[in-house]
């Protein structure tokens, strides 16, 4: 067990993954990114580059799964999550249904321009995530 962290953070089975992506009706590949929709994350610059490489033809198959909740100043996050199909606000979820996302990203994303300590990074490292 890692200090800090439950047990549910570590890789999990293909088969776990699927139940868990199922569920929350979420399909491969998809980049991952964990924080509250607010100015000092990043999340509005890391919508913006991933609309951009879409636009380029890049990541042409992935979507961009957003997940936590709402935060302040985040009309144009909201904005933008409108503006495609290819971004999807899931909110909050449980930490197995996290620990499942993690496991299926095709990479983790963490944007943030100003954090105390970031236990999402923890927690994607822990799933094997973070490289």
């Amino acid at each position: 067990m890692r200090p800090g962290l439950p047990e549910v953070f570590q890789p999990h089975p293909k088969a776990q993954t699927d139940s868990v992506l199922m569920r929350h009706a979420v399909e491969r590949s998809y980049l991952l990114s964990v924080c509250t929709w607010e100015p000092r994350k990043g999340v509005e610059t890391l919508i913006r580059a991933f609309l951009g490489m879409k636009a380029e033809g890049q990541l042409a198959h992935h979507k961009l799964l957003l997940v936590r909740e709402r935060g302040w100043k985040d009309s144009p996050i909201i904005e933008l999550v409108r503006s495609s199909e290819s971004i999807v606000g899931l909110g909050y979820v449980d930490d197995m249904s996290l620990a499942g996302l993690y496991n299926g990203s095709s990479a983790f994303i963490y944007p943030s321009s100003y954090e105390g300590f970031g236990m999402p990074v923890l927690e994607a490292w822990a799933c094997g995530r973070v490289w």
